[in-house]
């Protein structure tokens, strides 16, 4: 077996110092990180629903308006109707 030196255990050292450090700012800034990532974005997807066979419902953001999409693998997304006094 070799020897292993200062400066190999040294570096191991600061090198993990600096992963927990970015980890602790990463976990801090989490908010405003990801607004930064956002920003700019006019559409969002809220939540994807499977219903079987390819087939799903999909709740979409898109300039603040909510629309239901109703989507199947083999055509294309189909607008669905909002129910009255959805929002």
């Amino acid at each position: 077996m070799s020897d292993v030196s200062l400066t190999q255990i040294s570096v191991v050292v600061v090198f993990l110092a600096a992963l927990l450090a970015l980890q602790f700012w990463i976990k801090r800034h989490k908010g405003t990180l990801g607004a930064q990532l956002h920003r700019g974005r006019r559409m969002k997807l809220i939540e994807a629903l499977p219903l079987g066979d390819g087939a799903r419902l999909l709740l979409i953001e898109v300039d603040g308006k909510t629309q239901l999409l109703s989507a199947h693998k083999s055509s294309a997304p189909i607008p669905l109707p909002q129910p009255e006094g959805a929002a």
